[in-house]
């Protein structure tokens, strides 16, 4: 796979905080469709004794691979960045925030085929007079206290770069952002 920017990039102290809001921007954005894409998916398995639509599962299918793409160029432009020395805290919790929930979804292909499966199995017994009934949920989750960490490493950074600017705080402009990013920390789906 191409990587979508140059391979490393350095970014300036006064660029870190653009850099982080972006990337916390684009986080959201990436997971708001997440939960209408699995909607669609279980949608599209029909309703109980009903067969789905082939042309369905694997339309969702293909969209929550090319999610994960998204997500996995994200991670790139997360991870292949250096910044000055001290000033790592912020860009570190951003590494594998979203990236770590790739497991979570990859394994959607091949619960799909034991579901399939399984299907199959019952329909083939004889006498076959009952149903079952498939859950999955998928939690997206983000690690533990991270839009405390996050606030906290903004406000460190602020303090160290903009130390003449002290009340005129960036983190009080930007703390509706870290809250519209942590919307997703407890999101069940599926």
């Amino acid at each position: 796979m191409a990587f979508t920017q140059e391979p490393h990039k350095h970014l300036n102290d006064n660029e870190i905080l653009p850099w982080a809001i972006e990337r916390m921007s684009e986080m959201s954005k990436l997971f708001l469709p997440l939960e209408k894409l699995l909607e669609s998916l279980t949608n599209s398995w029909g309703e109980p004794g009903l067969s789905g639509e082939v042309d369905e599962i694997h339309h969702s299918c293909s969209l929550i691979r090319d999610l994960l793409h998204q997500v996995l160029e994200h991670e790139e432009r997360v991870r292949f960045i250096s910044v000055s020395e001290g000033l790592e805290g912020l860009p570190n919790l951003l590494q594998d925030t979203i990236g770590s929930q790739i497991d979570k979804l990859r394994s959607i292909p091949n619960r799909l085929d034991e579901i399939t499966l399984l299907a199959e199995d019952i329909e083939n017994q004889e006498n076959c007079d009952h149903s079952i009934e498939i859950k999955e949920i998928i939690e997206i989750s983000l690690p533990p206290n991270w839009g405390k960490k996050i606030s906290r490493e903004m406000e460190k950074l602020e303090w160290i770069l903009y130390p003449e600017e002290k009340e005129k705080s960036l983190i009080g402009k930007l703390s509706f952002f870290i809250i519209a990013v942590s919307f997703f920390a407890s999101l069940l789906l599926f």
